[in-house]
This record gives structure tokens, sequence and C-alpha cells, in this order.
């Protein structure tokens, strides 16, 4: 009887100290999945926006601080492709007629770069006039529309947000082209929330 009792006693440790191996070994390959960096790609502007070179810098400045990841370099939890490598490939394929503002295109752009994130603003229309009416000086004319696009290659997810803002009366700086396209980029980021993409 004490017999049995002693073995069961010594298959209840082995079992107890298998399980906890196994656990401890899933639990550093789980830490190891989680610390692989994801690899992401801000793609270059689509679309012209000569003439309003403010409008491009402010599009560039805040898709790169909504994914900025405080301490990247040492957490490593975001591995940011190379912009002219990622522009280089952009100019190709549209070269070759390829829509790199779809779904299929950014997966093919997506798999050419091997990037995880792919995320990009095209510019639908972006324009900007100043008018003179009789006796009430300058009128302005403004108008701008972008769409924020963002391709997960993980989960083959595709989405686009799309904003547009038009202002025509007397001439004032909140009614110039890159007031309006500050404005809408703002919205569309917020719409996008694009820290989920790399928390």
């Amino acid at each position: 009887m004490r017999k049995n009792i002693s073995n069961v006693c010594v298959l209840m440790l082995f079992l107890f100290m298998f399980w906890g191996g196994t656990a401890a070994a899933e639990e550093n390959l789980s830490a190891q999945e989680t610390n692989v960096p994801v690899k992401l790609a801000v793609m270059p502007i689509i679309g012209s926006f000569k003439g309003y070179p403010d409008s491009g810098n402010y599009i560039y400045k805040r898709l790169g601080e909504s994914v900025h990841v405080p301490l990247n370099g040492v957490l490593q939890r975001i591995e940011y492709i190379d912009m002219d490598k990622t522009s280089a490939t952009v100019g190709k394929m549209m070269n070759a007629g390829i829509d790199v503002t779809s779904k299929e295109g950014l997966a093919q752009l997506a798999a050419e770069e091997d990037a995880d994130i792919l995320i990009g603003v095209k510019i639908d229309f972006m324009r900007q006039d100043v008018v003179y009416l009789f006796d009430d000086g300058p009128y302005l004319m403004s108008h701008v529309g972008l769409k924020l696009f963002v391709y997960d290659r993980r989960t083959d997810k595709y989405t686009s947000y799309s904003g547009q803002r038009f202002y025509n009366d007397t001439y004032s700086l909140q009614g110039t082209a890159n007031a309006l396209t500050q404005e809408v980029m703002d919205r569309l980021l917020d719409k996008a929330n694009l820290k989920q993409y790399v928390q």
C-alpha cells in the first residue's frame, strides 16, 4: 500500500514538473512571438500637391506622428521600412498600371516590401484660387479632398477613409488649401486610429 502511495506521489511530481515545463515553454514562445517587430511602411503621397508644399509636408508629418512609438529603439516594436525603397517600388508599380491604392495593389506592394502594415494618403483634389469681385476685395475659393488607406497583410484587411473640405468666401487664412488640408487630415487620422496597428 505504501509502495502504491509512493508511486502515485512520484507520478504526480513528474506530471507537475512536465506541465510546468510545458507552460513555461509556451510562455516563452508567446513572448518571442509578441516581441517580433511589426514591419510598417509609410507610402509616398499619391497625387499631386504641386504648389502646396506645406500641405504635403503636413501630411507626411502627421502620418509619422500617428505611427510613432516612444522608445522604439529600445522596445523594437516597429520596424520602419525605408521610405525611399517603398517609393521606388510604388513608382514601378504605378508605371505598370497598378492601382497602388486598391486592396489588390496594396497586397502586392506589401509582398514586395515584406511589410505587415502599409499606410498611405491619396490626394483626390487640392486647389486654391483668389479672385477679385468688384470692390469686395480678394475672394478665396479652395477645395481639398483626401483619402487615407491602411492595409494589414497579417489579416488581409483593407480600410480607407475619405474627407473633403471646401471654402468659398472672402480671403482668410483659415480658408487656404493648407488650412483645409490640416483639417481634413486630422479628421481622417482621428477616424483611422493608426495607433491600433502599432500597439
